[in-house]
């Protein structure tokens, strides 16, 4: 059965690359001139489970912490594992530590719950090439021994993203690795001038304790490069928004990204210029 949807022509102009469905996610935009799109039945129950994980994805954000605990993230990930009967891999608590992944470990260390590293792992039959989503997962940062309120969760958008192609039989192989911590204060937590060795083998001293999403990314990315064929797209931090999203990707509400892919980045640049939130 064949479905009618409305989306913005100059998406299909611009980016030509992309497929159908994908065009006509933009049709809430309400830009003119609109053209007819045929969507099928296939189609449909691609956009059902986009809405439903966005949804998923902001509840998850706004889960209050002394429900959404690293044991609670990890719990609803391997829930997510067992509903598309993908691969699972945790390493959690002391393993982290025995196991070198000593950004996650500890940045997780003083938490409630233990920190955890999960991979979600999709591999079709006759798939060419490998995939890796890599998304941190601080349930709750408080900043460290450096104190500042509750943020988001990009992990989420990840488990969200990982959901959506696997049930969408994406043709390539893909992993999702999450990296769950808690960072809050207690006498063991990490302090500023402290020394760590990351999964990479290289050493960080801790120079700022709100600093923690880049040393759980560096040993996620690292897990996965040296693994997989990572194509990766990594949320940066707050300063990094403030100081650059102004200057270089002209007007506030844009978020930076960096890619070593070039054919990648040009198409995610190409989609900033539809951003409804652009400028605002």
């Amino acid at each position: 059965m064949a479905h009618q949807a409305s989306h913005p022509s100059g998406v299909s102009k611009l980016v030509p690359d992309l497929s159908g469905r994908i065009a006509a996610l933009a049709r809430y935009i309400g830009w003119p001139p609109r053209v007819i799109a045929k969507l099928t039945d296939d189609d449909i129950s691609y956009l059902i489970n986009l809405a439903c994980w966005i949804r998923e994805v902001c509840r998850l954000v706004d889960a209050p912490p002394n429900e959404l605990t690293t044991d609670a993230f990890l719990l609803k990930a391997l829930c997510v594992a067992e509903q598309l009967g993908v691969k699972q891999t945790v390493i959690s608590g002391e393993d982290l530590k025995r196991q070198n992944f000593g950004g996650i470990y500890n940045v997780g260390k003083a938490g409630s719950t233990p920190p955890a590293f999960a991979v979600l792992s999709y591999e079709p039959k006759d798939a060419k090439e490998t995939y890796c989503l890599v998304g941190k997962g601080v349930v709750f940062d408080t900043g460290g021994m450096q104190i500042k309120g509750k943020t988001g969760m990009p992990a989420a958008a990840v488990l969200g993203a990982f959901y959506l192609l696997v049930s969408a039989k994406f043709q390539h192989n893909l992993h999702a690795c999450l990296c769950i911590v808690e960072n809050n204060i207690s006498p063991i937590a990490n302090k500023p001038d402290d020394i760590i060795t990351m999964l990479s083998g290289k050493t960080v001293e801790i120079n700022n304790t709100d600093a923690e999403g880049r040393l759980i990314l560096a040993d996620g990315v690292y897990y996965a490069k040296n693994t997989l064929k990572v194509t990766s797209v990594l949320t940066r931090t707050g300063g990094r928004f403030f100081r650059y999203a102004d200057l270089i990707l002209s007007g506030p509400g844009a978020v930076p990204f960096f890619s070593d892919e070039v054919v990648l980045g040009l198409r995610f640049l190409n989609l900033a210029a539809f951003s409804p939130f652009r400028g605002k």
